[in-house]
């Protein structure tokens, strides 16, 4: 896997931890992706029933809700 050499990235995206479990899983890389990039904006973007635990993360600065997938759930 290549490097990414850029260490000055302003805005990080996430895209949609499936589950509880799935976003529960990718913590640790949240946590070394703060430490690589500590002034970065994080957006995560999540499911309706894993919005609350995302909110909840203090490596994430913003949520988005995936309109699509969630409505797949109902």
């Amino acid at each position: 896997m290549k490097q990414l050499q850029n260490s000055n990235l302003k805005k990080i995206l996430i895209i949609r931890p499936d589950q509880i479990g799935d976003l529960t899983m990718i913590i640790p890389a949240l946590v070394l992706l703060r430490e690589k990039y500590p002034d970065a904006h994080f957006t995560l973007l999540a499911q309706t029933q894993t919005v609350d635990l995302a909110r909840s993360l203090p490596w994430i600065n913003t949520v988005w809700i995936d309109p699509i997938r969630s409505q797949n759930l109902s």
